[in-house]
């Protein structure tokens, strides 16, 4: 299987971005897809199973971001952590999305479950 080069997320999950966007009065969604990357690998690392949740994660009906949006904050590339965490990986381009949308599923499930949750309350154990 090829990886990808670009990365569309499902309408969903670019709705709840938003959502978090608004509530924090950023500009972008990316803070809010990256956040929810680091909050998948962080506290779900293990529970994610890459091989099963690919297909449910199959609609692409929302925006497209190059892989590079992600690549550009430091010196460690995304790449070379999902493969240091999950060294059976080929493609990690697409265990990214996977683990991106977990995330915000995770986050947005959070929320509704808890109108009073914040993100920032999480963060402290994602640094």
């Amino acid at each position: 299987m090829e990886d990808l080069q670009q990365i569309r997320f499902p309408l969903e999950v670019i709705n709840i971005a938003e959502r978090f966007k608004e509530e924090y009065g950023l500009t972008q969604n990316l803070p809010i897809l990256k956040f929810a990357f680091a909050y998948a690998i962080n506290q779900f690392k293990d529970q994610i199973n890459f091989e099963t949740d690919d297909p449910l994660y199959k609609k692409n009906d929302g925006s497209n971001y190059g892989i590079n949006s992600f690549e550009n904050d430091s010196n460690l590339r995304v790449a070379d952590l999902i493969k240091a965490l999950y060294p059976q990986c080929e493609t990690p381009y697409r265990y990214m999305r996977i683990a991106i949308i977990y995330g915000i599923l995770k986050l947005d499930k959070a929320k509704k479950y808890d109108p009073d949750f914040r993100i920032i309350d999480v963060m402290q154990d994602v640094q």
